[in-house]
């Protein structure tokens, strides 16, 4: 019989590390005040990293006194204690570390091909991105910004920050963002901002980055000088404005002032557009950015599908940029109440409709669409009436987008059309003849699924407790 006691081997080998009791090596880890020595057994190390195998062989390793010394002065001392404890200990514990020591041990592991480390911290990363950009999104950023190890982690937070803005412009803090992540920011189409917003955030960084200490907002004071160092640190950027996407009022008012700093011919083509008279732009073109969703359950990838779905295609051929449909916000029942009947008086008679429900302790939504309104066929006073439409449908997917979109849809049955949409003034939305689902109050109910078969996959039969649901009124964009 064998057995592991892998456990206790692992307490003792961190005691050891602790200790430092019949050390051979010292390494010699920071710089300045932050320099430390660190006495560890360069048998552990040599038989747990192959990169101290080759940093301690013979050829290498210097020695004084019988001790070998062996310095690391590019790794700061508690980034290189979290790398050797679990070269003796085999674990991991990342809670007691914060996001920018947690990036710095993830770069220093790679460097050091310690393998292990960087699987598993990149995933604890990527898994946590939302919550670790919370704090201080610009230094996360920065340190992400420049190691290959990184690229993956760093798509997942430019996408997170691009979708909410205002975790990294609310704050002083961006002004020191490095130029190169500004860049990236204002090139990517999913940066959830207003044009305007991004000129004048853009204004304030690059007046920042100089020794110009006037007032902004009286420009008469400023020397030519002064608009030469915005000018040179601005010019990257000019191309990617949409300045199409800036009204006249708002480049008359914020744009204008600074007129100095950007191209004559730029200003001569924006005026002239706003005057009605097309010229061409000498500067690209470029796609309007995507618009604002006003949504604690959804993000623009589930309105890609939801796009998609509503013009019959059931692929997950997602191209959320442009999407074609505006998503207006109705109603939310943590903030309108689980009520049935302000459900009615906020979502009735607003043409095609978007719902989508989230559940207590599920990692998916769920929901459905109706592209008529939300009326009585009949007078509402005889309870249940139903109305046709072959296009609604329910559906589930999952709320998490930051590893995929998994998503399913289960559209009308044609025979059993005439009973896609459910209304009844004593309940909320409802679909199908089962019924298939019906919203009341707080809770969810599935009898049967009888218009929309395939939704048995996704929605159980009996009463179901709600944690909120949203209502959206859909338009198509002209």
């Amino acid at each position: 019989m064998e057995i592991e006691c892998l456990s206790q081997l692992s307490y003792d080998f961190g005691k050891l590390f602790e200790n430092g009791e019949n050390y051979d090596t010292i390494i010699q880890t920071g710089n300045g005040n932050n320099r430390k020595e660190i006495k560890v057994h360069s048998i552990v190390l040599y038989t747990r990293s192959s990169y101290f195998r080759t940093a301690l062989s013979k050829n290498w390793v210097n020695r004084e006194g019988g001790i070998i010394k062996f310095k690391k002065p590019n790794i700061l001392p508690r980034i290189l204690n979290f790398i050797l404890k679990y070269l003796y200990t085999g674990k991991l514990e990342f809670n007691d570390y914060n996001p920018v020591d947690l990036i710095l041990i993830l770069v220093a592991a790679d460097e050091m091909n310690i393998n292990g480390i960087v699987k598993h911290l990149l995933k604890y990363l990527i898994d946590n991105h939302q919550n670790i950009l919370q704090n201080d999104p610009v230094n996360i950023l920065q340190n992400i910004l420049q190691h290959e190890v990184c690229s993956q982690l760093r798509e997942y937070c430019l996408d997170y920050i691009c979708e909410r803005p205002y975790l990294l412009f609310n704050s002083e803090k961006y002004l020191s963002l490095d130029k190169s992540i500004f860049l990236i920011l204002l090139d990517r189409k999913n940066l959830l901002m207003d044009e305007i917003e991004v000129w004048n955030y853009l204004i304030k960084w690059s007046i920042a980055q100089t020794s110009i200490n006037h007032n902004i907002e009286n420009l008469s004071n400023w020397s030519s000088d002064d608009f030469d160092l915005v000018k040179d640190n601005i010019s990257e950027f000019i191309p990617l404005i949409r300045w199409l996407s800036i009204s006249s009022k708002e480049f008359n008012q914020y744009v204008i002032p600074f007129k100095k700093v950007l191209p004559e011919n730029l200003i001569e083509e924006i005026t002239c557009y706003h005057s009605n008279f097309k010229p061409k732009l000498s500067l690209p073109n470029l796609p309007a950015r995507k618009e604002p969703l006003d949504s604690i359950l959804i993000n623009q990838k589930h309105l890609s599908i939801i796009s998609n779905w509503i013009d019959g295609n059931d692929k997950e051929d997602i191209d959320y940029i442009r999407i074609p449909y505006t998503f207006k916000l109705l109603f939310r029942a943590t903030r309108d109440g689980f009520n049935n009947e302000k459900f009615h008086e906020l979502c009735d008679n607003k043409g095609a409709i978007f719902i989508v429900i989230s559940l207590p302790n599920s990692s998916n939504l769920i929901g459905g669409y109706n592209p008529i309104d939300w009326k009585p066929k009949f007078d509402k006073r005889y309870g249940n009436n139903w109305r046709k439409t072959s296009k609604s449908f329910l559906f589930t997917f999952t709320k998490n987008t930051s590893k995929g979109v998994t998503s399913l849809i289960s559209r009308v049955n044609s025979l059993k059309s005439d009973k896609a949409i459910l209304y009844n003034d004593q309940f909320g939305p409802g679909f199908g003849g089962g019924p298939d689902l019906v919203l009341s109050n707080n809770q969810l109910y599935c009898k049967s699924h009888f218009t929309y078969p395939d939704s048995q996959s996704f929605i159980s039969t009996g009463l179901t407790n709600m944690e909120n649901y949203e209502v959206f009124q859909i338009t198509r964009k002209k």
